[in-house]
């Protein structure tokens, strides 16, 4: 029996955990300034969108928990497509407009 226990322990402790992400955070400007108090939602697969907002610099930072392909919205912007990792990640905006839509582009 402690033989089983003993074996059951190891593949426990050795077993990989699940892989999470990580930090994103970057800034967005707009009309070359910061865009204070924008409403910015990331949208990744399998999980729950995450809300939260820029602060007077125009600056974000939000924890994801799924690794991968994302999409960031900054208000009614087109989305951007982010990618979340093990490591924290900067994505830079700035709120353009492309035939009356806003748009994101990186900087």
């Amino acid at each position: 029996m402690r033989k089983v226990f003993r074996s059951l322990m190891c593949f426990v402790v050795l077993s990989p955990l699940p892989a999470s992400a990580g930090l994103i955070h970057g800034s967005i400007r707009e009309s070359g300034g910061p865009a204070r108090d924008h409403p910015i939602e990331i949208v990744c697969p399998n999980s729950p969108p995450i809300s939260t907002s820029t602060d007077n610099q125009g600056d974000y930072r939000v924890f994801v928990g799924v690794r991968g392909r994302c999409e960031l919205r900054v208000g009614n912007t087109e989305p951007a497509t982010i990618f979340s990792s093990d490591n924290p990640v900067r994505y830079d905006f700035e709120i353009g407009f492309d035939r009356g839509r806003a748009v994101l582009r990186r900087q």
